[in-house]
This record gives C-alpha cells, structure tokens and sequence, in this order.
C-alpha cells in the first residue's frame, strides 16, 4: 500500500487550494483597485474643483480589479497544478 492519497483526496485539495488562493485574490485585487479608485476619484475631484463620486470607485476600478486579478490567479493556479501532475507522474 503506497503513502500516497487516493485521487479524490488530491482532487478536492487541489481544487479547495486554487478556489482559496483565487478569492483571496479577488479580495486583494478588490482592495488594492478601489483604494487606487478612492484616491484617483480625489484627485480627480480636486483638479475640476467638484465633489467626488465614490461609486464610479467601484464601478470603474475596484470590481475589474478584482476580475482581472481573480482570472490571472486562477489560470495561473490551473497550469501550475497540472505541470506538477504531469511531472509527478513522468
């Protein structure tokens, strides 16, 4: 009997790894666009001399964001996870 776990343990810990890293960065990318949103919409507001818009922060920068930060992780988590099972198994 080898030490190894089954298929379906490392199936549900490679998926439970790249479905945590993707939201943890899709909450990061969240954060990081609309603290950059907040501060361009200030800065924005100050040179036309108007009040600022904080809903065009999250709709123009924070939520894109967050989708391109999430789809860059999750692509980058899937080839990572199938080069080091074609290598495991070569």
């Amino acid at each position: 009997m080898s030490n190894r776990p089954s298929w379906v343990i490392r199936f549900v810990m490679t998926t439970s790894r790249i479905v945590m890293l993707t939201v943890f960065s899709m909450a990061l990318g969240m954060g990081l666009g609309l603290f950059s949103g907040i501060f361009g919409t200030i800065i924005a507001s100050m040179v036309r001399h108007t009040n600022a818009d904080m809903t065009t922060a999250y709709r123009s920068f924070a939520i894109p964001a967050a989708l391109i930060f999430g789809s860059v992780t999750l692509v980058y988590q899937l080839v990572r996870e199938i080069a080091g099972t074609v290598h495991t198994r070569t």
